[in-house]
């Protein structure tokens, strides 16, 4: 069964003729799928999701596709854990430079504890322009829970070599994992702030079924309200913690995510400001606008 499944998830890519589109001007890839870690809060820890990544060839017949059928200026990789093995990285960048595929592009899922210096220059002379990175907090003893290889040494090391070559940097953080208390969210994201990245991202936990936080939520926490229904929205004003627990309140969370949001508008405008200094303009993948319909 691995096999087959090998097998499709390598040959096969994404089109979009049933839905009349005309043109992507941020397209979406995938380059590898599951994860090598066990974070606490991931569904990927139950460790059924292997890291499996994608034929380089693939991935640039994708690329070339794209560019004839979508006449996409950039495009955006949304994998969970795109450097898991340097064998993926290196090669992916290679050949892009060898077939002249000089678009810009973002890329998710960067493990900051596998990445040195050549791989940032790979990337950047690839036309990666900013990374994305799962810090999930910088608090030693949330980041055993976690399991996850970062710490803020790890993490300013990372943007330091990232600024180096022109790549900018964007961490996210949780709030609500074991351990975490107001006091230690507020650690954490002040110690983000010394690492000098480009914008911080926050969001609540989410307990999901058969991880080790749900489990940890069941036994020492207090469900509010079903977590498929809490909206992912943009603004403060938009979003909610689905649990709680006795040392750390939904209210003490909320409190602590609407003062981060609050404290980093600037990063997000000047995040924005830079990207429109790189291109003229400011498209992600996720904009509504980023489609345009036949």
């Amino acid at each position: 069964m691995d096999k087959i499944i090998n097998n499709y998830w390598q040959r096969i890519f994404p089109t979009y003729e049933a839905w009349h589109i005309k043109r992507i001007y941020d397209y979406p890839i995938i380059t590898s799928s599951g994860c090598p870690f066990k974070c606490c809060f991931c569904q990927y820890s139950s460790g059924k999701f292997k890291w499996l990544p994608r034929s380089v060839n693939v991935i640039i017949e994708e690329l070339k596709y794209a560019i004839k059928k979508y006449d996409i200026i950039q495009y955006t990789i949304w994998d969970s854990s795109f450097n898991a093995t340097p064998e993926h990285l290196k090669p992916l960048c290679y050949n892009l430079l060898k077939n002249n595929i000089k678009l810009p592009f973002r890329c998710n899922g960067i493990i900051a504890a596998y990445l040195n210096e050549i791989d940032v220059q790979m990337l950047s002379q690839a036309g990666c322009f900013l990374i994305y990175i799962g810090v999930e907090s910088l608090v030693s003893d949330i980041q055993k829970n976690v399991s996850k290889p970062i710490s803020f040494e790890i993490l300013k090391r990372t943007v330091e070599l990232c600024h180096k070559h022109n790549i900018l940097v964007v961490g996210s953080f949780i709030i609500g994992l074991p351990n975490d208390t107001f006091e230690k969210t507020m650690e954490s994201y002040t110690k983000a702030l010394e690492c000098n990245l480009d914008l911080q991202l926050w969001s609540f936990a989410i307990p999901f079924p058969h991880t080790v936080l749900g489990e940890y939520v069941k036994k020492y926490g207090k469900y509010l309200r079903d977590y498929r229904l809490v909206p992912m929205g943009k603004g403060k004003n938009e979003y909610y913690p689905c649990f709680e627990y006795e040392y750390y309140p939904a209210a003490k969370m909320l409190t602590a995510f609407n003062k981060i949001y609050k404290e980093t508008t600037l990063q997000r405008m000047e995040l924005k400001k830079k990207i429109k200094s790189l291109f003229g303009k400011c498209i992600r993948s996720t904009d509504s606008h980023n489609i345009v319909w036949e």
